[in-house]
């Protein structure tokens, strides 16, 4: 199977899916977005704010909370996660990670606003009060409740209770606002790998621009350091997103949230931008390619264009940064061309 890039490429048009151009309509480019897909203690944000995650224990000591590699959503080989399941207990009392921002952010005051991500709660987990998927500040944050989701705009508490319960499966979510409305004007969505994002219910605070998040310490997972009572969320979470717009764009639509939803389940991916370089390495000529962790690279070569006769020339597994390759049967001064060729797959588990 081709490789494809699991970094979403926010656009309105055209992708190839198994040869066959299909429309999809993604959002715009989100204000913050969390994959999770590095290593290390640190996790950036891919979205137009770079902002930096720092991942910490529950007294600030510093962690990698990063999963294995296809532990992310889409189960691709290069998907990670945020992995907090070392927590002692889900919400209130518990004790666990989290991610927080390294620098105090201000969000820009905006009409409209959508929150959405993935959560996988073990089966079996008891629910206490307050997993908390992030904070702001006190009046602006949002949390597990039991088996619902709830958010704090503001001070004004609202929720889609009842509604998400701890399973083995990936759950997407979704809370969008839209300040241009005076009534419904918060909205929340689920959905699953499987299965199509679907409206759960409607709230309605008071109408106006977003300045309900003027600023803070951007935590996700938990609450910050030295809060009491500490409320970690007991769960893994992927792709956690902040879409902000003037008028009513921030407030995804439900087609919208769908795409996002298909594109991180894998069942929309673009292609990765593959490029090929050659250069002399007297006597040899070397190939080198950006490569990505969890992938395998065909190099193939043929003498003649028209028509193509190719030879597997080698394997060479990715493994992140850049690939290079000497072709051990070429010397310089050969007057026959050589044409070369780079496949692209999954590598075997």
């Amino acid at each position: 199977m081709n490789a494809s890039c699991l970094l979403p490429r926010w656009i309105r048009g055209s992708v190839l899916i198994g040869g066959l151009a299909s429309t999809v309509a993604f959002a715009a480019s989100p204000y913050l977005e969390f994959g999770f897909n590095e290593r290390g203690r640190l996790a950036a944000s891919s979205g137009n704010e770079p902002m930096i995650l720092a991942f910490e224990a529950q007294e600030g000591q510093p962690a990698d909370w990063h999963g294995t590699t296809g532990s992310g959503v889409s189960g691709l080989p290069q998907d990670r996660a945020f992995d907090n399941t070392a927590s002692t207990a889900m919400g209130t009392d518990g004790l666990g990670g989290r991610a927080v921002a390294t620098e105090y952010t201000v969000f820009p005051s905006m009409d409209s606003f959508t929150l959405s991500g993935w959560l996988r709660v073990t089966a079996g987990t008891e629910f206490g009060r307050f997993g908390r998927l992030f904070w702001w500040n006190a009046n602006n944050q949002s949390y597990l409740f039991y088996s619902g989701l709830v958010l704090a705009f503001d001070g004004t508490f609202v929720g889609a209770y009842e509604q998400f319960p701890p399973t083995e499966e990936w759950v997407f979510f979704a809370a969008t606002y839209d300040g241009t409305a005076d009534t419904d004007n918060v909205r929340f969505y689920r959905g699953t790998r499987s299965t199509a994002v679907v409206p759960l219910s409607t709230a309605t605070i008071p109408a106006g621009p977003n300045v309900r998040f003027p600023g803070g310490q951007f935590v996700l997972g938990n609450n910050p350091i030295g809060s009491q009572p500490t409320q970690p969320c007991d769960a893994w979470m992927d792709n956690f997103r902040v879409h902000l717009a003037s008028g009513s764009a921030g407030a995804l639509d439900l087609a919208q949230l769908e795409a996002l939803r298909a594109l991180d389940t894998g069942t929309v991916t673009p292609p990765v931008p593959a490029s090929l370089a050659i250069a002399l390495a007297p006597p040899k000529i070397q190939l080198s390619w950006p490569s990505l962790e969890g992938y395998e690279y065909t190099v193939i070569a043929s003498p003649t264009l028209v028509p193509w006769a190719p030879t597997a020339l080698g394997k060479v597994p990715g493994t992140g940064g850049t690939a290079t390759w000497l072709d051990p049967a070429f010397s310089v001064g050969l007057k026959a061309p050589k044409y070369y060729r780079l496949q692209s797959g999954y590598a075997a588990p």
